[in-house]
């Protein structure tokens, strides 16, 4: 059975998009949102856990759009940056972007390329720019590094 969320009473609300959704998506991590659901859950109020989930599902939706139309743009050089979606290295895997990492882990685009300058999670360069492989990203996330 599928829990769905009905507030007792009118939800007041805020559109969250561009720069104001990259901030906090990037702010809020993924572990501090997880950590609040479970608390709710153990505390008998998983309608709670689900609306908190999914505004922060449409809020990292809103940054990546917000990122794509960013990155989409030529920067100042005049050279145009990767787009934050998956990169193909070739056509039976697909890679992520830095961008699209750093709205999975919750962390800016600069402290993930930090992360793999490293070494603390596997990656590798495609024309100047850092590609991770999902595999690699869930890995991290769950505390296993090589």
């Amino acid at each position: 059975m599928e829990l769905v969320y009905q507030a007792e009473r009118p939800l007041l609300g805020a559109h969250v998009s561009g720069v104001a959704a990259q901030w906090i998506s990037v702010r809020l991590p993924s572990e501090a949102v997880d950590d609040t659901c479970r608390n709710f859950q153990a505390n008998g109020k998983p309608e709670l856990a689900l609306e908190l989930r999914q505004t922060m599902a449409g809020i990292r939706a809103a940054a990546a759009v917000y990122i794509e139309r960013r990155n989409a743009t030529t920067s100042a050089s005049g050279s145009a940056e990767l787009p934050p979606r998956p990169v193909t290295k070739d056509s039976n895997h697909e890679y992520l972007s830095v961008a699209d990492a750093a709205i999975r882990l919750g962390l800016s685009e600069r402290r993930v390329r930090q992360i793999l300058s490293a070494g603390r999670m596997p990656g590798y360069r495609q024309a100047r720019q850092w590609v991770i492989d999902p595999q690699a990203l869930e890995d991290y996330k769950m505390g296993r590094t090589n």
